[in-house]
């Protein structure tokens, strides 16, 4: 793969990982903050997604190439009020939803990109950014699936 291919690829990767970075700050306020159980999750999964970013960085960088400036979300990659805040207080199955699309996008973009003839140091960096969008994946259809959202009387709570 052409030294350039590689750069457009990370390129995109990092501007996937800024526009979860700015879902997850949305999802996080709107479920309470990182002190609910839903939001202490959430931030552990944004802090991940910093790190894959700053990685994709730097991968850049030793590249000789600069990362995108990324001030404004992609509409490819933020559900979550980014581009237009909701007219109401959206629930927590709705947000979880909504950050399912976001990783089921990430997690494909990420397979396509290891479906390359990467270098060896880009998709070992590429494959572990996959394996933790597969982990937010598996967690967010999990608490979908259970919905963790719900206490006991039957009506929606802060988790």
């Amino acid at each position: 793969m052409k030294r350039s291919e590689v750069v457009e690829e990370l390129s995109r990767l990092v501007e996937l990982e800024i526009d979860a970075l700015q879902a997850y700050d949305a999802a996080i306020a709107w479920v309470g903050g990182p002190g609910t159980a839903i939001g202490a999750e959430l931030a552990i999964f944004k802090i991940e997604h910093q790190k894959q970013a700053l990685e994709l960085h730097e991968a850049l960088l030793g590249l000789g190439a600069r990362a995108p400036d990324v001030e404004e979300p992609d509409v490819k990659g933020v559900v979550i009020g980014a581009l237009t805040p909701p007219r109401r207080r959206l629930n927590a199955q709705e947000i979880l939803e909504a950050l399912r699309g976001n990783e089921q996008l990430t997690t494909a973009v990420t397979r396509n990109i290891l479906a390359k003839a990467l270098p060896e140091d880009v998709r070992a960096l590429v494959q572990r950014a996959h394996e933790e969008e597969q982990r937010h994946l598996t967690w967010i259809e999990g608490a979908l699936a259970r919905a963790v959202w719900f206490g006991t009387s039957g009506a929606t709570a802060s988790p």
